[in-house]
């Protein structure tokens, strides 16, 4: 048990380590280039959007040994269970992201006040972002159900990488409108080289069992 333990656990610490920073080193990169009014209007912008975390984790620690307990019985049954669990989570999700979109002017004025009325946008970004989290979330859920760590890791240290070498250009070219589309191409590569691997190994998820 420990060996499996030191075998699988390790791909989870370097996954941890890389998520981290490919998560936050937009996040830190902008107080650096853009000051604190900046950072402060992102930090609130994410504060806004912690509920929904919250509610996507709670999510998954329910959902993910699920799938893997079913992904034991049978894949198809596990991938029938996690189409219609996402589509539960679409369905909450998707209109909520839409109101905060609409209405991001009034929702941040309310929570930072009138000298964050310009940094609107700041909302209508993430909203965009969580989109392709929620597109990327039963791609996680397969993986980490069929313990398939290692992809796991590589997917985070791909997006660490273009972190690292776009983070500069970005927000000294765009600000925070840079550090926003930073944040999204780190999720769509992410959702691209899942796809990429599910590809590879013949396991098509979009068609005949789709999970939207």
């Amino acid at each position: 048990y420990l060996k499996r333990h030191v075998l699988g656990g390790k791909w989870l610490f370097f996954t941890a380590v890389s998520q981290w920073w490919s998560g936050n080193l937009f996040v830190v990169a902008s107080g650096i280039y853009l000051g604190t009014a900046a950072l402060g209007a992102l930090r609130l912008g994410q504060s806004l959007f912690g509920v929904l975390n919250v509610l996507l984790q709670t999510f998954e620690n329910y959902i993910l040994p699920q799938t893997a307990l079913k992904m034991q019985q049978s894949q198809s049954i596990g991938i029938a269970y996690l189409k219609e669990m996402n589509q539960k989570l679409v369905y909450v999700f998707i209109p909520v992201l839409l109101l905060v979109f609409i209405f991001s002017s009034f929702l941040i004025t309310l929570a930072g006040g009138k000298d964050y009325t310009d940094y609107a946008f700041v909302l209508k970004g993430l909203s965009i972002l969580y989109i392709f989290i929620l597109l990327s979330q039963p791609l996680r859920f397969y993986f980490r159900s069929m313990q398939m760590n290692s992809h796991f890791f590589y997917a985070y240290f791909i997006s660490l990488v273009f972190a690292l070498s776009t983070s500069h250009w970005l927000i000294s070219a765009y600000g925070l409108q840079g550090v926003i589309a930073g944040l999204i191409s780190s999720q769509i590569l992410l959702l691209t080289y899942w796809t990429i691997i599910l590809q590879l190994k013949n396991i098509n998820l979009w068609k005949s069992s789709t999970l939207y």
